[in-house]
């Protein structure tokens, strides 16, 4: 510039030698260069050389990134994940990147996150600009955002009882397994807590305590990218206490020295009880017979010494030991005897039929004798008149069965039965004389 004659011509060398120059630089090489330049006005004074050194940046930066959080298969990642840009130029430095999500608003910025996006498939574009202008070609990224947690389910094998209180009984040989699935990027771990105490992997299957009660199960999973599925809870009632059975005898039953004495009228049943999961079944022997499922009372017959083997199963297959109850049969009655005080005093023929004839003050006696549990009851009748029991002296005064001026023709009845309700009969059929 010249105020007065104004410049006639500018001349300057960038690594060179002089020229003139012509109103624009092209420094086509990334290099440095050295420029000089001075100018001539119209009256030829020459300006001073002036001299500058700078260096032509012609490449753009390039940018880098890397990711915050877990990243399955080098594009797979979750909403809490973030990605960091890094623009890197080596000749007048990075001055700004720009990053956009799909076909979303080109922004300037150094990270991103991925709370907004929704699961699917998505683009992440990104570029830097350098201190000289030069722009970076547009870098696409192709992800998957896998916002969704796996699904886990429980499952009980072996032993299970679902009671219609919906609760889940098992048994100590149950097999609780967890079994999960992921949309994308696949389940990394699966973890479990039993009645409040610490979480563990998931391995095999689930260990539980094996004393009888509640148990609580928490369960979820993790998939590859750190999403956590809500827990769930399984609840189940450990049952590992077999049912306990009794065995009833019904009427008639009699003990002697510790043996059970019963007839085969006697009717046998079962009282088995289970506090968990209920008894499912009782099962039954009678000596060397197959086991039979309990279903209602029943007898046994055949005189002598007999057993009844039994046990319960309950709804998760808890068995009870089996046991044993010996007791004996008597179906047999008693054996009944009759005497007289005098012996007769002659016979009396009637119909071609011949009877004793005692005298009116005898007394008959009564007695019956039983093999094994004992004579309970001995009663008589009179000519079919009223059955009555024999009193204590066990015996009949004759003199009572007439007291006609006559002899008379009576037929004792005479009943007998011993402690288990076996009855026998037998008849005595005589004259008593007149008093």
């Amino acid at each position: 510039m010249d105020w007065i004659s104004g410049v006639q011509q500018t001349y300057f060398s960038m690594n060179g030698g002089y020229q003139n120059y012509n109103g624009s630089l092209n420094p086509d090489i990334e290099k440095t260069y050295d420029f000089y330049y001075y100018s001539v006005d119209n009256v030829g004074n020459v300006e001073k050389t002036q001299y500058r050194s700078f260096v032509s940046d012609l490449t753009p930066p390039s940018t880098s990134k890397y990711f915050e959080g877990r990243v399955y298969e080098k594009n797979i990642l979750s909403s809490n994940s973030r990605v960091i840009f890094t623009g890197n130029d080596n000749m007048s430095g990075s001055k700004e990147t720009h990053a956009f999500f799909d076909e979303g608003t080109d922004r300037i910025t150094e990270n991103l996150d991925f709370k907004d996006l929704q699961d699917g498939e998505h683009t992440l574009t990104y570029y830097s600009i350098d201190n000289v202008g030069n722009e970076e070609n547009k870098n696409i990224f192709d992800f998957y955002l896998d916002n969704t947690a796996p699904k886990t389910e429980i499952m009980i094998s072996g032993d299970r009882h679902k009671a219609s209180s919906n609760v889940n009984y098992i048994s100590p040989r149950s097999n609780l397994t967890l079994k999960s699935t992921d949309n994308k990027s696949g389940v990394e771990a699966m973890y479990y807590q039993v009645n409040g105490g610490r979480v563990t992997r998931y391995g095999e299957s689930i260990i539980l305590p094996t004393i009888s009660g509640i148990d609580t199960i928490i369960y979820n999973a993790e998939d590859r990218v750190g999403n956590m599925s809500k827990d769930e809870y399984l609840f189940v009632h450990m049952d590992s206490d077999p049912p306990l059975t009794n065995i009833v005898f019904g009427a008639p039953q009699f003990y002697k020295s510790q043996v059970l004495y019963i007839s085969s009228a006697t009717k046998i049943s079962f009282d088995a009880i289970d506090d968990d999961s209920n008894v499912k079944e009782t099962f039954f022997a009678v000596d060397e017979s197959r086991n039979n499922i309990f279903e209602q009372e029943f007898s046994v017959n055949g005189e002598g010494i007999h057993y009844v083997s039994y046990f319960s199963l309950d709804n998760v297959n808890n068995e009870e030991r089996v046991k044993i109850e010996r007791f004996e049969i008597d179906n047999s009655p008693p054996t009944i005897n009759f005497s007289f005080s005098v012996q007769s005093a002659s016979e009396v023929d009637v119909d071609n039929s011949r009877f004793d004839l005692y005298p009116n003050y005898s007394v008959m006696f009564l007695s019956a004798t039983d093999r094994d549990v004992g004579t309970e009851n001995i009663y008589y009748s009179v000519d079919n008149g009223s059955v009555m029991e024999l009193d204590r002296r066990l015996s009949i005064d004759l003199a009572d069965l007439n007291r006609s001026d006559q002899k008379r023709l009576v037929t004792i009845q005479i009943i007998a039965e011993d402690k288990l309700g076996n009855r026998s009969e037998k008849e005595a059929k005589f004259y008593i004389d007149s008093p």
